[in-house]
């Protein structure tokens, strides 16, 4: 079952009424003096306050002065006879999704994706791997794919995030997060918030209880359940995930989480942030306690409070590899495959500008009492579950061969150590 709202725009305004019978006359009592009448506010037609507007004449001596001269086609928004109303179609268009070019001012072009909601029932729900289980109430892709689902082992609610391209990086920024590029992802859940104090708690008891070795605790772990955890190295962090069944997210990943299909600035959009209370660069507060800090997948606390893991090596110049492979969109790509001389991870988000682009890396080694995770399910499936809207190539480090060509020599090339990519569990070489 699909529910669309579809709204028209027309050049009319009808009013209607309703009459009765005839009844009994009544004598009625004085009335009160009329108020003064109030002045009716003219038509405002938007066009006139945009450069390049309809012009109003200077009128010559004798002539009585003229507005400018609004063209049939104006939509008039003001004043006491719009021209326009608003009707219901019975025949809305099959499409939820457009492609809209329109240009800020100083720009030749932007594409904007618009996408109009839609509450879908599918006839048959994909089927989750074991261990998650869908949250109902929360709705379904138009795949079958629920939007939300709920992970048994911690507790931890996933948001959805749809195949297809997006854009990373930023132009014109630090030169470690430049140029922008496309990458294209396969379907993945993540999670809602990070991983929290109690969460991390439950997971030391549970390899305590079956005798085995657990991490040291968070550095908050004295803290409120429901702090995101912190103070946690990765290789603890991918233990947990091990222990959940689930991953840390690739750096790509992580990002479109938070910037969606348009690689937005901040997870709310371009614009400057606007706290519902005050928030500063570093403060640590419950999981979800900003509203606004909420990206277009539902995924929260990507901007503020902890920094996060990801799984990619750190390399100052990993995009600028990515730079020579301009108008293809990279499939699933997992980062370089060896990191740098200190042995760094990608960390991102809780920077003090609260952009999105920005990443560092922080050493295995470390557990910076500021750094803590969240996890993504990857989900296999056959490759035409990523997008086709651009070219794509596999991930693969550049400048190597594509998986399965013989390099000159004879030699076959080797394998690769990023991530399994077909959604297991199982966690990278540290």
């Amino acid at each position: 079952m699909r529910i669309r709202a579809s709204l028209l725009a027309v050049a009319s305004l009808s009013l209607w009424g309703c009459g009765g019978g005839d009844s009994a006359q009544v004598t009625a009592p004085p009335s009160a003096p009329p108020p003064p009448k109030a002045a009716t506010p003219t038509g405002t037609n938007v066009s006139q306050t945009r450069p390049g507007g309809p012009q109003v004449a200077t009128p010559k001596a004798g002539e009585t002065p003229r507005g400018p001269v609004i063209p049939p086609e104006a939509l008039i928004v003001g004043g006491s006879q719009p021209n326009y109303t608003l009707v219901a179609l019975a025949d809305a268009p099959p499409h939820n999704r457009f492609l809209v070019n329109a240009p800020p001012p100083g720009y030749d072009s932007r594409f904007l994706t618009v996408e109009a909601a839609v509450l879908s029932t599918p006839a048959r729900p994909a089927t989750l791997p074991d261990g998650f289980v869908a949250v109902e109430t929360a709705g379904y892709s138009d795949d079958g794919w629920p939007l939300r689902i709920r992970a048994q082992s911690d507790g931890a609610q996933l948001a959805l995030v749809p195949p297809g391209p997006f854009l990373r990086g930023v132009d014109g920024g630090p030169s470690n997060a430049g140029p922008m590029h496309v990458i294209d992802l396969d379907r993945y859940y993540i999670d809602v918030h990070e991983v929290s104090v109690g969460q991390f708690q439950k997971f030391r008891d549970a390899l305590r209880a079956d005798r085995k070795n657990a991490p040291p605790p968070a550095v908050n772990s004295d803290s409120p359940p429901d702090h995101p955890v912190r103070g946690i190295s990765y290789r603890a962090a991918l233990q947990y995930a091990e222990w959940a069944g689930r991953s840390v997210p690739t750096e790509a990943e992580w990002e479109k989480a938070a910037r969606g299909e348009q690689g937005f600035v901040y997870p709310w959009g371009d614009d400057r942030p606007l706290w519902e209370r005050r928030r500063s660069p570093g403060q640590i507060d419950p999981v979800g306690s900003f509203r606004a800090d909420q990206s277009v997948y539902g995924v929260f606390d990507l901007a503020g409070n902890v920094r996060e893991w990801c799984q990619d090596w750190y390399s100052d110049v990993s995009y600028q590899d990515l730079a020579g492979k301009a108008g293809v969109a990279i499939r699933n790509w997992t980062g370089p495959r060896t990191g740098d001389k200190q042995s760094r991870r990608v960390v991102k988000g809780g920077v003090h500008g609260w952009e999105l682009w920005h990443r560092d890396g922080v050493s295995l080694s470390e557990s910076p009492a500021d750094v803590g995770f969240r996890l993504v399910l990857r989900l296999s499936g056959p490759a035409a579950n990523a997008s086709t809207t651009a070219p794509a190539e596999e991930a693969r480090e550049p400048g190597s061969p594509p998986r399965g060509a013989v390099p000159k020599g004879g030699d076959r090339p080797r394998p690769s150590r990023s991530p399994n990519q077909k959604g297991t569990s199982k966690s990278p070489d540290f």
